[in-house]
C-alpha cells in the first residue's frame, strides 16, 4: 500500500469510524439502563423500592398478563397487596423491576423482547432513535408508559429513568475501544 493509499484510507475512515462508534456506544448505555432498571430493579441512587405488601388490592383478570383463580362468575379478585398478587403469578417480588407484563421495557428499549430472549437472557438488545448522527433520543411512544414512568419516580421518590453517569462513562469506554477497533487495519 503506498502512502497515498493509506492516507485516503485513514481520511474515509476518519469519516466513518466516529459516527459508528458513537452509535454503539449508545446502544450499550441504553441497554445497561434498561438492565438496571428493569432487571436488577436499581434507580440511581440504589434499589428502587420494594412492592406494597399491606394494602389490599383489586386486580381485573383483563389487566393480568398471567390468569389467576377467581370465583364463577367474577371478572377479577381482591389479593392481600400488590405483592401478594406478583406472586401468585410468578413474578419476582425480592425487588422492584418494573417488568409486570414488559411493555414499559418495550417502550422504554424501543424493542420487544422474544420469548427465546425471555427464556436466556430477560431482555433485548436497546434501540434508542437515531436522530441524526449525533443524537439518540430514548422515547417512550406510549402516554400510558409516559405517566407510568412519571408515576414510579413520585411513588417510590426516587430517580429511576434515564442514563447514570457510570453508565456514561462506560459508554465513553465503548466508544474509545470502538474507535480503535474501526482504525485497526486488520478489522
Amino acid at each position: 500500500m503506498t502512502i497515498t493509499q493509506w492516507q485516503k484510507e485513514m481520511r474515509n475512515k476518519a469519516k466513518k469510524c466516529p459516527l459508528k462508534a458513537y452509535g454503539i456506544g449508545v446502544r450499550d448505555a441504553v441497554s445497561s439502563s434498561a438492565v438496571r432498571i428493569f432487571e436488577k430493579g436499581k434507580g440511581f441512587s440504589g434499589s428502587i423500592g420494594s412492592y406494597n405488601s399491606t394494602d389490599p388490592v383489586y386486580v381485573a383478570l383483563k389487566n393480568s398478563p398471567k390468569k389467576f383463580r377467581v370465583k364463577s362468575g367474577r371478572k377479577g379478585r381482591v389479593f392481600k397487596s400488590y405483592k401478594d398478587f406478583r406472586q401468585s403469578i410468578g413474578r419476582n417480588t425480592a425487588f422492584v423491576n418494573l417488568r409486570l407484563s414488559n411493555e414499559l421495557y418495550n417502550d422504554y428499549s424501543n424493542t420487544k423482547i422474544s420469548s427465546r430472549t425471555r427464556k436466556t437472557t430477560g431482555l433485548t438488545p436497546a434501540k434508542p432513535i437515531k436522530i441524526n448522527n449525533k443524537q439518540y433520543l430514548i422515547v417512550l411512544s406510549k402516554q400510558i408508559n409516559i405517566d407510568k414512568m412519571r408515576g414510579m419516580e413520585d411513588h417510590f421518590k426516587t430517580e429511576i429513568f434515564g442514563v447514570t453517569k457510570k453508565e456514561i462513562k462506560k459508554m465513553n469506554k465503548v466508544i474509545e475501544f470502538e474507535m480503535a477497533r474501526c482504525y485497526d487495519k486488520s478489522n
